[in-house]
Parts: structure tokens; sequence; C-alpha cells
């Protein structure tokens, strides 16, 4: 069953079906790359196009949700809709020092990043066996916060995770949307965070992240899995945080003994 009306299949010919947003987008894209298209032509607006190719707003606008994230085109608030110049293809990157243990937002910034947020949810939660046994409690209730990373007013990532009782409970409603959840520790229990055990795996994008992130459902993202200890193997939080494939982690390591 389609996700939605807008998901439903239009024709295509003979060789099979394929959704409406999907031939939109199809069709700018073979504009572009036909040389009808060229850098700085204005596309047609939303309701232009639904007229074109009668359909609504919503499905058109998925189809350029999908060509501004494929890079493809560029919005201008106020202006409309635009084929990207190359620069625009380009990837964030932030540098990531695996030698010395800091938030992501700190290593942003220090190579010309400023990372904002948008806040998702913030709750308590019971906590599951697993993710107890993560946190190295017995159970009880902790609490997850999920929100949107962007560098540049663009979204990068997705972070979920569990944070403890004890430091979810004394975080305020200005730290969700200002700091890290290092900054959090340090800020509400005075702890510093001793050591961060992280996993990183790939996996494809659900509906609710392919809506959150603004990217297809089913596209690759970068998952990075992290437990985050703080002084006397005190657990504070568990969780994940999910990439868009625009964005690049490179990763610093150092000899702490050189000439070995």
């Amino acid at each position: 069953m389609p996700d939605s009306v807008d998901d439903a299949p239009a024709s295509s010919g003979p060789g099979g079906r394929v959704p409406l947003y999907a031939q939109i987008r199809h069709e700018i894209r073979a504009g572009i790359a036909s040389g009808a298209l060229v850098t700085g032509d204005r596309i047609p607006s939303e309701p232009e196009l639904a007229r074109q190719f009668g359909t609504t707003r919503a499905t058109v606008a998925r189809a350029m949700q999908e060509l501004v994230y494929d890079g493809a085109i560029v919005r201008r608030v106020g202006s409309g809709s635009f084929v990207a110049s190359a620069p625009t293809l380009t990837r964030e990157t932030v540098a990531l020092d695996t030698g010395r243990v800091r938030s992501f937002e700190q290593q942003a910034a220090e190579t010309g990043g400023a990372v904002t947020y948008n806040l998702v949810g913030f709750r308590p939660i019971r906590l599951s066996a697993d993710t107890a046994a993560h946190l190295g409690t017995q159970g009880g209730q902790g609490f997850l916060l999920e929100r949107l990373r962007l560098l540049g007013g663009t979204p990068v990532s997705f972070e979920s995770r569990i944070i403890v009782d004890a430091l979810g409970s004394r975080i305020e409603p200005d730290d969700l949307v200002r700091h890290s959840v290092h900054a959090m520790a340090a800020r509400r229990l005075g702890l510093c965070i001793a050591r961060v055990e992280t996993t990183v795996l790939a996996a494809l994008a659900t509906r609710r992240l392919a809506q959150l992130l603004a990217l297809p459902r089913g596209r690759p993202v970068l998952v990075r899995e992290h437990l985050l200890i703080g002084p006397d193997e005190h657990r504070l939080a568990f969780g994940r945080s999910f990439y868009t494939e625009r964005f690049r982690l490179t990763y610093v390591t150092r000899n702490e003994e050189p000439g070995t």
C-alpha cells in the first residue's frame, strides 16, 4: 500500500509504473542533463509544476525536496528554485580527533561550523532491558532526547539518546536547543565525559528518519552509536546519531609515542 495518496503510482508507459513525484524529478534532471536547463536557470514554481503534471503541490514538493538534497537545484527564499552550480555539490566535513574526548559540536566549531538544533522531543521513558544493560542499571526511568543537528541551517544528523535519570531530570529547556550532551553533563552535574565508546555502522533511512532529515526513504545513512561515560565509569547516555550521505566524517588519529 502506498505511504500516502501522493505515493500512488502513475503510468510511465508499457515499461512499468512509477510514482508521479519521481516522474517530475526525472523530467527536471533530464532537462539539466540535456542542457535545456543550465546553471542559474529558474525551475517552474510548485503551483506551475502541479498544474503541468495535474497533481498536488505536496507531490511536487517531494520531488523538489529530493532534487535539493541531491544537489541538482538550490532554493532561494523569496525567489524560487534554480539549477545548482557545482559548489553546491560539495560535502560538509568535520574532522573528528579520536585522540581526545570532545563533542561533535566542539569539533565542528574548530573547523568553522556552528551547530544549531531543532528539538524533536524530550520525555521520560522506562528503560528497556537492552538500554539498561548499556547504561549499567537494573532498569528504571531515563529520558529520551531526539533532535536534529544543523550546520549552516542544513540538517546533517538526527540525534537520539537515552540519558540517565540523574542527568535528564536536571536538564533545563534552554539546554535542549543550545548545548551538547557533553555540555549538559558539565553544566548540570559538574561531570566531564571521560570516555566515549563508539560503533559506526550503516543503515537505510526509515520513513520517519527520511522525513526528519529531508531525504528519500531508503537512502543510506551513516550511524554512530555512542556510550558516554563520566568519571568512575559512571554511564550517562547511550544512543545513536544518524548522518545524511552529504556529510563526511574525517577521523584524525595521533601516535602518542613519536618514532614508534
